[in-house]
């Protein structure tokens, strides 16, 4: 399948150009062009996209924000930075955001193409398999604790999914705009596979908060749900009503009631009564003797006394309800507790919620650690601004001493000294700006060995004292 490679700029004939000129690599990848990101975003939703080649100054959706969109939305797709202008922010920022290459405008086709063949051949720089059943697989994954994204096509419809793997962990899965469990679910119901396999992963928060195992086993179960077939299925509305039908159709059971009569047995010396069992002498049926209002007539039946043991139970078992009906209406029928009760839960809801602020706005380690990264990030990219600034004054300061030797015009003499002296000013300004990020770097690194050494509770308190300090 040929993969589909995305390119965005606002200038239309510059777009139309590279189509053509890439067409002669064809049967490495396929070209489509969006004239800004927010025509990109769209197509991103149509399309199964491999690689993205954006502009960063475009109208509507520029090329930083379509590079977040697709970080937030699509990352396991790779962009790559084509631009004519740019600034050393938009550079660093640009970075961040892990684009697989940076090109400057005009540029060599030969050059690009290159490009895009390396970055869409890091989708499978792990290998490829074909007719492989995803879920057991994935258990290997699991069981090596491989970090990794996988890419699988499902050998019967043809759909396409990715999977994204940390430390042998499932942290999420998107088909199209499908993402989290649900996609999860129906790549994993899938038979066989083809799968390509990339050695990283871009995500790095979890967004699947389950195990593997239980993943598999939910699919498995829809799955199975999904193959009965729909006229063998029975609604909940097809249920209640064979439910009501086979009450109405039931029939009342009879009641059978035998009478007994006493015989007199008359003798010569005393008169003796004898009870003795005999046929049943009437038979009444509830169904047969029923009343106008649909109950059994039992009013002429003899009914047997109750036991002393079963007025003694149903007694006490009203008592006892009873009391706790009375309790009830005490406590709850007043005034004063339900009001009491309104303010308890309204004072319990307002620290929950001021609770929950504290400990979303407390700085947490996994921030500090970001902070402290993205700080080393950019000290570093200054330090090689510096050396490069540095190499270059040097440069000028060496021809200066060339043309004052060789006797050349004072002109260019004049020239070299403000290209010196520009470069001097900007290499005191990165100074400055390296030197206070150095020292926010050492605030925030004393910080996180402060938090590692302190208790939850103790920094949470804090966070309280310093929000109430602030109010007051």
């Amino acid at each position: 399948m040929t993969k589909k490679v995305l390119i965005v700029d606002d200038d239309q004939e510059f777009l139309r150009i590279l189509q053509k000129d890439l067409e002669k690599y064809s049967k490495a990848f396929s070209i489509l062009t969006a004239e800004d990101g927010l025509v990109a975003t769209e197509m991103l939703k149509q399309h199964k996209i491999s690689l993205v080649v954006t502009d960063l100054e475009m109208p509507r959706i520029d090329g930083l924000t379509l590079l977040t969109h697709l970080k937030e939305h699509y990352p396991d797709i790779h962009a790559i930075i084509l631009t004519g202008s740019s600034t050393l922010a938009k550079e660093e920022y640009a970075s961040g955001q892990g684009v697989a290459g940076y090109l400057n405008k005009p540029c060599i086709i030969e050059d690009l193409a290159n490009n895009i063949i390396t970055t869409l051949k890091k989708e499978a720089d792990g290998g490829v398999l074909h007719g492989i059943a995803p879920g057991t697989f994935l258990q290997l994954l699991e069981m090596e604790q491989k970090t990794c994204t996988i890419r699988l096509v499902d050998d019967a419809s043809g759909n396409q999914g990715v999977l994204f793997f940390k430390e042998g962990e499932l942290y999420n899965a998107r088909i199209n705009e499908l993402r989290g469990k649900e996609a999860a679910y129906r790549i994993l119901s899938w038979e066989e596979a083809t799968l390509s396999i990339q050695e990283s992963c871009a995500l790095k928060e979890k967004t699947i908060q389950a195990d593997l195992q239980a993943v598999l086993l939910e699919a498995m179960r829809l799955k199975d749900e999904d193959e009965v077939e729909p006229e063998h299925r029975i609604t909940r509305e097809e249920l209640n009503g064979y439910i009501v039908s086979e009450r109405e159709d039931e029939e009342e059971p009879e009641i059978i009631v035998e009478l007994e009569e006493p015989e007199i047995i008359v003798e010569e010396d005393e008169t003796v009564v004898v009870l003795e069992e005999e046929e049943p002498v009437s038979a009444i049926s509830s169904k047969s003797k029923k009343e106008p209002g649909g109950k059994a007539g039992f009013e002429h039946m003899p009914q047997a006394p109750p036991t002393e043991g079963t007025a003694v139970s149903y007694s006490v078992a009203d008592n006892i309800f009873g009391t706790l009906a009375n309790t009830k209406r005490l406590i709850f029928g007043s005034t004063v507790v339900r009001y009491t009760f309104r303010i308890i839960a309204f004072c319990v809801i307002v620290c929950l919620i001021g609770f929950m602020y504290l400990f979303i706005t407390l700085e947490s380690e996994t921030d500090l650690v970001k902070q402290i990264n993205q700080a080393k990030a950019h000290i570093s990219l200054k330090q090689k601004t510096l050396y490069k600034t540095d190499a270059e004054i040097q440069r000028l300061y060496t021809l200066k001493v060339d043309s004052i030797k060789n006797n050349e015009s004072q002109v260019v003499i004049m020239d070299l000294d403000l290209k010196i002296s520009e470069l001097e000013e900007k290499q005191e300004k990165n100074q400055a700006e390296t030197k206070i990020k150095q020292k926010a770097l050492e605030e925030w690194q004393v910080k996180l060995e402060a938090i590692k050494r302190e208790p939850f509770f103790d920094r949470l308190l804090k966070r309280v004292e310093q929000y109430l300090t602030r109010k007051s």
